[in-house]
């Protein structure tokens, strides 16, 4: 099985672990919603294709203003599958243009109100995905907003935000979307 099947094949197990209770077994310990949230948006973002991109870039992802989120990203950014694909930043409303633009993408655990519109337009003709797990995040300019319903974890990608970046995403996630929205 080569690494693109062997990657899709764990998307699609995380998200099926995703859907129910994440539990260790037998001492019953459920995995936070930080930790589940970031190894979806990993695996989201394993599928995700920047423009100019040779794929042996290292990405920046820079998670906003949350300490509990940042531990799970960074937990799950040292480990083997991931291990010198990502590198995890803090964020937060004093971060600086220079450094707004050396991110390749930003995960909004809440909502952000004054936050995300500056983002959205200071970085406008930059390549960065914007992520966020509330409602509301795709109509403020956000790309891929993470959604749960009836206890299944899933994502929304706005294609229009998407292509305005030139951000592209493999058929295979396109497919495993809970919704696609064009325009």
């Amino acid at each position: 099985m080569g690494p693109f099947a062997r990657d899709l094949r764990a998307l699609v197990a995380i998200a099926c672990l995703l859907l129910g209770k994440l539990v260790a077994p037998t001492h019953a310990q459920p995995v936070e919603q930080a930790t589940i949230e970031a190894a979806i948006t990993l695996q989201i973002l394993s599928f995700t294709e920047w423009p100019e991109s040779d794929g042996s870039t290292v990405r920046k992802i820079g998670i906003y203003e949350s300490d509990e989120h940042f531990e799970a990203f960074r937990k799950l950014a040292q480990n083997e599958r991931y291990q010198g694909r990502f590198a995890i930043e803090t964020v937060d409303s004093e971060l600086e243009d220079s450094d707004l633009s050396q991110l390749d993408a930003i995960f909004f655990p809440r909502p952000q109100y004054t936050a995300i519109p500056r983002i959205v337009r200071k970085t406008e003709n930059q390549a960065l995905v914007l992520i966020g797990a509330f409602d509301g995040f795709l109509e403020q300019g956000g790309m891929v907003k993470l959604v749960k319903s009836q206890k299944k974890l899933g994502f929304e990608i706005q294609l229009e935000n998407s292509n305005r970046r030139g951000i592209q995403y493999r058929a295979k996630l396109l497919r495993l979307a809970a919704k696609i929205i064009k325009e």
